[in-house]
């Protein structure tokens, strides 16, 4: 009995402390909700101030909002920039949702996974002690794995064993792309 009313206490105490922090927020908002707004509330508001403040420093063109409008020709840029974004976004997510639809349809996605499968395994077999002796790095990213030798202290051995790698690649089936010290697989 004793540590259901320990819960209790425990539980009332954990939520007490959000429930006094959300009434001081709104308590301190609540003058903000209380203001009249509105055109009334500003001549009312302005009213209030000039009485508070010194008779010479309260300056009737200061007391009046003042409003501001584009002029002309930037506000018909303004509108179309905004019609232009608007249209953008929908296009955009058309474009994605056909893509998505695309890609189920002509199932896209088994394929890269059996691609990717069938790269990992080759990767499995090319990934030996010799290719690690040699310092060059192995980096899969999923479909592609990517052979460096940037860092081979023997770069014509790192060379030969690269060669050999894509030679055994492309008897495989697979395509190979070659960039500064990499093979791409």
């Amino acid at each position: 009995m004793h540590s259901i009313e320990t819960m209790t206490q425990f539980l009332k105490a954990r939520w007490m402390v959000p429930i006094a922090i959300a009434m001081v927020v709104c308590g301190a908002s609540a003058p903000a909700f209380a203001m009249p707004f509105g055109p009334q509330a500003t001549s009312s508001n302005a009213q209030s101030q000039s009485v508070g403040q010194n008779a010479g420093s309260s300056n009737p063109e200061q007391q009046q909002p003042r409003t501001y409008a584009l002029p002309p020709d930037k506000e018909a840029r303004a509108i179309a920039y905004a019609h232009s974004r608007h249209e953008l976004y929908f296009l955009d997510f058309l474009f994605t949702t056909v893509g998505l639809i695309l890609l189920i349809q002509l199932g896209v996605g088994p394929r890269l996974r059996d691609w990717a499968h069938k790269i990992r395994e080759f990767g499995n077999r090319v990934d030996t002690p010799d290719l690690r002796r040699l310092r060059i790095r192995v980096e899969d990213k999923g479909a592609i794995l990517a052979f460096h030798w940037r860092l081979a202290r023997d770069e014509e051995a790192a060379r030969a064993a690269i060669d050999a790698v894509a030679a055994q690649a492309e008897a495989e089936g697979l395509r190979t792309h070659w960039g500064r010290k990499v093979l791409e697989v």
